[in-house]
């Protein structure tokens, strides 16, 4: 839904700001926190984390973590695409420049409830991430262990925004701002009390 549409008294608007030196410190605990577990558990159940860790090619792995990387992008933009009014209209990729950091990302220029948005942010973690770390821990492959963890710490981001937005209602609506050095976040619109009856 465009977001002129709540631009009016029926919605309190709140601005949510995240730090994006903050988001990049989460997503660096994220996968140092779930490195360290998933790799013990890894551990105990197929034996020593060092024989496991040759690549039969470290330039394969690296092209992977690359296309992983824009699949994650992708997997925003493919549900952004289905909640969106407009469909893959209102999507824009790109790659932001946070002055030293490298940061692409997916941006969807509608407005969605916040049910929509949760499942758009934390779907590219649960497929990309979670997923290959069951799959690891399953079968004994360390470079879908490593591949998984890594793409936790890349949805640390996501996972930021999710916990900012817990305490609203899942009915209400959330736009994220346009990436932008100056300014990273959410505008939450909740409906006031008087335009719900």
């Amino acid at each position: 839904m465009e977001k002129e549409q709540f631009e009016n008294e029926n919605y309190e608007k709140v601005l949510i700001p995240v730090s994006i030196l903050g988001a990049s410190l989460y997503s660096i605990v994220l996968m140092i926190g779930f490195g360290a577990l998933f790799g013990y558990i890894f551990h105990l159940i197929w034996g020593g984390l060092l024989n496991h860790l040759i690549l039969s090619s470290p330039i394969l792995f690296f092209i992977l973590i690359l296309l992983y990387i824009l699949a994650h992008e992708g997997i925003h933009a493919l549900f952004a695409g289905i909640f969106s009014t407009n469909g893959f209209k209102s999507i824009k990729l790109g790659i932001a420049g946070y002055k030293i950091l490298f940061s692409p990302y997916c941006h969807c220029r509608e407005v969605l409830t916040i049910k929509q948005f949760l499942i758009v942010s934390y779907m590219p973690t649960v497929i990309l991430g979670i997923i290959p770390v069951i799959v690891a821990l399953l079968v004994g492959r360390i470079d879908f262990l490593i591949i998984g963890i890594l793409m936790i710490g890349g949805g640390g981001g996501d996972i930021l925004y999710c916990l900012r937005l817990l305490k609203e209602k899942q009915d209400d609506y959330v736009y994220e701002l346009p990436n932008d050095e100056s300014l990273m976040g959410l505008v939450v619109y909740r409906k006031k009390m008087s335009s719900q009856t």
